[in-house]
């Protein structure tokens, strides 16, 4: 293990931080100060500050938990303890001050051959969007449907119900429109177990918004929908109930995306009057992942057969007096193979 990779000073800026822990790939990172560690910071403490409007360019150090579980020493007995009786995934070792290793909890157990801690069970339906046509993963979209363009050997839809089946969500309902009939024969030659999958048929392109509209009389519950070209790593849980404590109608998983400008940025006045040029801008935007928790009160404001995007609905929402929700995850947690330069990045990827 490059125990650097883990390991911030805590002058550092939140921003750099969590871009050094999105390269981590863990969500997990120690906090430095005189050479010890200070503090540790885990994806859920990123998640509370962005929820507080704390300011990216603070240093890491103010987010930082200072009160953390830790050892001294690798005892395999106390690991297990503490995976399974806290809400702890990431167990440092300490000493001297010194980070010397880190335990992930979802390593440790596929090292032992077991399966760890079960995912809790969420009694929600699930839904996907899969009749758009997939425009942007032309060629590969000329032949397959989006929601069946593989990943690994895997169709995304089925990647997608497989990481909701680890919830125990076994009801799950696709839309279908642009070459409906080979998403429908795919799963009738592949058997889920446990799982029921219920087709809704867009007689004409009805946009993610509208296809909800069909299963109105199916949906009594809160449920989760997801675009058919996302992957999304989180804890549904969390995402659960944070739309419930909350009361938001829609709640949608945004992504922490960071985007540093490679170019000089000119402002200009009064005809070309160059005010002044800005090199190499950085900002950073929650972006909407294409996954959102729903409330069944929202299923009466879609029109009767009405086409309807979700930027529409979220509108038609809030003029009604509903409150909408974004829950931030990390941009590692997103894979969005909707985009041909993602798609083909991600095959790249073991």
């Amino acid at each position: 293990m490059n125990i650097e990779q883990f390991i911030v000073d805590g002058s550092e800026t939140i921003r750099a931080s969590l871009q050094k822990m999105n390269e981590g790939g863990q969500g997990f990172i120690a906090v430095y100060r005189e050479v010890k560690v200070y503090g540790i910071i885990t994806d859920g403490d990123v998640r509370r500050a962005i929820l507080r409007g704390v300011d990216l360019d603070e240093e890491v150090s103010s987010i930082a938990n200072t009160r953390f579980r830790y050892l001294e020493a690798f005892d395999r007995q106390k690991v297990e303890e503490i995976f399974a009786h806290t809400p702890v995934r990431h167990l440092p070792i300490i000493q001297e001050g010194r980070l010397v290793e880190v335990i992930f909890e979802e390593a440790f157990f596929l090292e032992k051959g077991e399966s760890g801690n079960q995912p809790a069970v969420l009694d929600v339906p699930l839904v996907i969007m899969a009749g758009g046509r997939g425009t942007r993963l032309y060629p590969y979209t000329k032949v397959l449907p989006k929601a069946l363009v593989p990943v690994h050997g895997r169709p995304i839809i089925e990647m997608i119900i497989e990481r909701f089946k680890n919830h125990s969500v076994n009801s799950v309902f696709i839309s279908v429109n642009h070459k409906a009939g080979m998403i429908r024969a795919y799963f009738e030659d592949v058997k889920l177990d446990d799982t029921e999958i219920h087709f809704f048929q867009e007689d004409r392109p009805l946009g993610t918004a509208g296809a909800l509209g069909l299963m109105k009389s199916s949906l009594d519950r809160d449920f989760f929908l997801s675009n058919c070209d996302i992957l999304v790593k989180t804890d549904y849980r969390e995402v659960l109930d944070f739309h419930r404590q909350n009361a938001f109608a829609i709640t949608i998983v945004g992504a922490l995306i960071h985007h540093r400008m490679p170019y000089g940025v000119c402002r200009i006045e009064n005809g070309g009057t160059l005010i002044d040029l800005v090199e190499k801008q950085e900002h950073d935007y929650l972006v909407n992942t294409g996954m959102y928790v729903i409330s069944p009160r929202v299923l009466s404001l879609i029109p009767e057969g009405a086409a309807l995007d979700m930027n529409e609905l979220l509108t038609i929402v809030q003029n009604a007096g509903h409150n909408v929700g974004v829950f931030p995850i990390s941009q590692n947690a997103w894979v969005d193979i909707g985009q041909l330069d993602s798609y083909n990045q991600l095959l790249k990827k073991e």
